[in-house]
């Protein structure tokens, strides 16, 4: 695979937030990274318990703060940096989390506190993706999402070792700000909202915590063995894991172009007594990722150019990249980020793809005789599963309400909701829009349906018309009752209405079939409920 190593715009301002004028090839392949988040402090007098179990909201209103800063400047409406209002801010986002002076805030309380006030607070729409402990990530994840300019809060626990097995005592938050991996050892630096300097009546001096980061596979009495990164500076009485993390960033895309063919060498061939000189031709597709700018701001693109004809492709959100599913069969990942591709598997009569479930398992829909097969590989292990589905099935999507997948049936007049552990299917009726073109469904962040025909919408039994023309190629659900369509190569986005809004690629020309990239909260509020995910109060000589 060869990356082509240009963006079509110099970026001063990439993402929202405010990055050091350079190209985005040299941004995504430098491997030292910073930037200057602010560094509130958690202990607070006007804060419950002094603010002791309050290191979630800090860490999110010091992102929050910073895109405010750079950008958008709603995120903080209301707010200023004064001490009292920053302690405000604090326990304003404490309140819409939960936060419990004794037992710390939820993961899933925060994550969805954080969502609302993002959508509450911007008109342009934001992906959040999150996970927790079970599946493997580490700092390969951390940094990729930080590259490409996302904002990103990080959480660890503290483990120690019981009868051979890792249990988590509780946990902490903080804001990341930067990444080191020039050398051989990897560093990160944060914003660490339990570091001050001892005054609860005053804001510290901004600074931040750099610690040694390297992934370790380890036994969790939860989750089995997994591998996470271990976070560590030498003197802390437990071993930390960073085992939760919420990027936060404007929608992305992309669209692979028409492929071509080259002549790549010339070989030579034996024949009947005569040699023969035939050359060598290979077909490549150019997959266009595109990062929408600030307001405003016109998007930046990266291309990537990829071996074969490419048949259906999805994003995989954890580790910004993709799969590709080739016309022979074989499904490829591709890291955007660090220029890898891996082989994952062949699969015969694939058509579709999506990742989902709570280790974000690619999910490939395959032609069968009487039925059709929807096969689940986790990623792991090279685990394969597979459910018998029906025929006529046309469209495999994420769903957020089951974390498995949404299956549109437009005969049936159904979509089929299919947990992840392909135990359960779940038909749910929708109303198709008559007429004639293809018929598309948007899956909302919380689960939602809503299908498309021509310049009509339906959902939840309502109507609506577009002022669109009749043959969108593409219809998305992106941020809070907003849809991405395609009109040829142009890119418009409507609210809930089906009227058209100022949008992030409203200037971008797609020459192939556009795609978001899709919001996924991979855990529930109860796998992460509970005194071990409490968060605690570093003891002296701890993180």
């Amino acid at each position: 695979m060869k990356i082509n190593g240009k963006y079509r715009r110099n970026l001063c301002r990439f993402l929202c937030v405010a990055l050091a004028a350079t190209s985005a090839a040299t941004l995504l392949a430098q491997s030292k990274y910073h930037r200057d988040i602010p560094d509130y402090d958690q202990r607070r007098n006007a804060l419950p318990a002094d603010g002791g179990m309050f290191c979630v909201p800090t860490a999110y209103v010091d992102l929050l703060r910073f895109m405010a800063l750079n950008g958008l400047g709603n995120l903080d409406k209301g707010y200023n940096n004064t001490y009292n209002s920053i302690t405000s801010f604090i326990a304003n986002m404490g309140n819409r989390m939960d936060t419990d002076a004794q037992d710390g805030t939820n993961f899933s309380d925060g994550y969805d506190a954080v969502v609302d006030w993002i959508d509450d607070h911007s008109n342009q729409p934001f992906m959040h993706i999150a996970f927790v402990s079970d599946g493997d990530w580490g700092t390969g994840t951390i940094k990729n999402w930080m590259a490409i300019g996302a904002m990103v809060r990080l959480g660890y626990g503290r483990y120690k070792k019981v009868d051979g097995e890792w249990e988590r005592t509780g946990g902490h938050a903080i804001a990341m700000s930067g990444y080191d991996y020039s050398g051989s050892t990897k560093y990160i630096d944060y914003a660490n909202p339990a570091s001050d300097d001892g005054n609860i009546n005053a804001q510290g001096a901004f600074s931040y915590d750099k610690n040694v980061v390297k992934n370790v596979r380890f036994d969790s009495d939860d989750d089995g063995w997994v591998t996470h990164a271990q976070l560590s500076s030498g003197t802390n009485a437990k071993t930390c894991f960073i085992d939760n993390m919420h990027a936060i960033m404007p929608f992305w895309g992309g669209w692979f172009s028409v492929p071509h063919t080259s002549v790549q060498k010339e070989i030579l061939w034996a024949s009947i007594g005569m040699n023969l000189t035939i050359p060598t031709v290979q077909s490549t597709s150019t997959f266009h990722a595109v990062f929408a700018g600030a307001p405003g701001a016109a998007a930046h693109e990266i291309e990537v150019e990829v071996p074969g004809t490419v048949k259906d492709w999805c994003f995989d959100v954890r580790d910004v990249g993709i799969y590709v599913l080739s016309d022979d069969g074989t499904i490829t990942h591709v890291d955007l980020v660090e220029k890898e591709t891996k082989r994952i598997a062949s699969v015969r009569g694939a058509r579709k793809l999506a990742v989902a479930g709570k280790k974000f398992d690619l999910f490939v829909l395959q032609d069968g005789a009487a039925q059709d097969n929807l096969l689940r590989i986790e990623l792991a292990t090279g685990t394969q599963t597979s459910l018998k589905v029906a025929k006529g099935i046309t469209a495999i999507e994420p769903d957020q309400e089951t974390l498995g997948i949404a299956a549109l049936h437009p005969g049936d007049k159904k979509i089929y909701r299919i947990d992840p552990l392909l135990k359960k299917i779940s038909p749910v009726s929708v109303e198709v829009p008559e007429g004639d073109g293809a018929v598309m469904v948007a899956v909302g962040r919380k689960g939602e349906f809503t299908v498309a025909r021509g310049r009509t919408f339906t959902r939840a039994s309502r109507r609506v018309v577009m002022a669109q023309a009749p043959k969108i190629r593409a219809f998305q659900a992106v941020g809070k009752d907003q849809f991405l369509l395609q009109d040829g190569a142009k890119l418009t986005m409507v609210d809930a209405e089906g009227k058209t809004v100022p949008g992030p690629f409203d200037r971008v020309v797609a020459a192939g079939n556009f795609r978001a990239a899709h919001s996924w909260k991979a855990f529930t509020k109860a796998d992460v409920s509970g005194p071990k995910w409490r968060d605690v109060l570093p003891k002296p000589g701890e993180l």
